[in-house]
């Protein structure tokens, strides 16, 4: 029986060479039991503090905890990384004698989920991982988290190549598998819309730093659109200091600002306020870049 386990950063810092710093003073924390998701644009660090927190990387400054244990060895049958961040297929065996190996190492691992999620791709297993396309390689690396079990799982934008139907079938199965074996999940992905019913709680990082956290529904409830004519909800924002800019729309000389705050309990009569925007559009604005979908 899996026992879901808190995974947290405190003051996480990473550095690639000398010059290049990665995570920059990140604290945040992935809450034991939920499924998460990690959002942020390329480049914005993600991966890395994934790989921290796989023990792939070691940090340059602060802590990683999986439960009560600060994070210090390369492998714990804790944590279990897949996706972008770690190739958990070995290259020079087939694929059946890797994933053979693989759950050697997971005493929660159950080959029968691992087949029941792969039964309708007809992949060969007796085939090595370069003969697999990436759609291929990603639903294997699902199929390995998804049969794990870890008390924590991540996944690291690993439905990449995976086509819709594929995409539906790991979300569904994810959802399935997390109410019956409940266990603590990362979701690092582009497609928010996607895995949006999914998650009970999101962190958003941006250049190596935390932009927010907290449930869909806190995230959502701190940014609000107004529109109008241009000039006036310039004004009316220009008035209101408190408010921070994340997105402005112009159609002539209409215009829409996204803006992060509470959202105002009285306007100007020409001005318009959406209260309330998609979480998508929250997590766009707040940081991520999805013009470069997954494919």
């Amino acid at each position: 029986m899996t026992t879901p386990l808190t995974a947290s950063a405190t003051g996480l810092s990473y550095r690639y060479g000398r010059n290049t710093l990665a995570l920059d003073n990140l604290t945040l924390s992935f809450p034991a039991g939920q499924i998460s998701g990690l959002f942020g644009s390329n480049g914005a660090g993600k991966t890395t503090l994934l790989s921290l927190m796989g023990g792939l990387l070691f940090p340059s400054a602060g802590t990683i905890h999986i439960g009560e244990e600060t994070r210090t060895d390369y492998f714990s049958g804790n944590v279990s990384l897949v996706g972008t961040g770690a190739d958990m297929i070995l290259k020079d065996f087939s694929l059946d004698e890797s994933i053979k190996t693989h759950a050697e190492f997971r005493p929660t691992f159950e080959r029968a989920l691992f087949d029941e999620f792969l039964s309708p791709l007809n992949i060969d297993l007796s085939k090595k991982v370069d003969a697999l396309s990436r759609g291929q390689r990603s639903a294997i690396s699902a199929a390995i988290g998804l049969a794990s079990r870890a008390p924590v799982t991540i996944f690291d934008e690993v439905t990449l190549g995976m086509d819709a139907r594929t995409r539906q079938r790991f979300y569904d199965m994810l959802l399935t598998d997390h109410e019956a074996h409940p266990r603590t999940v990362v979701l690092s992905t582009h497609l928010i819309a996607e895995v949006e019913r999914l998650i009970s709680s999101a962190v958003i990082i941006e250049y190596g730093r935390l932009v927010a956290q907290g449930t869909p529904e806190e995230i959502t409830s701190s940014v609000f659109a107004v529109s109008g004519e241009a000039r006036q909800v310039q004004a009316f924002t220009d008035s209101h200091p408190e408010y921070t800019l994340l997105d402005r729309r112009d159609a002539g000389s209409f215009t829409r600002f996204l803006l992060r705050g509470q959202a105002p309990r009285t306007l100007p009569a020409d001005i318009t306020c959406e209260a309330r925007v998609s979480f998508d559009e929250c997590v766009t604005a707040l940081g991520v870049d999805t013009t470069e979908m997954e494919a």
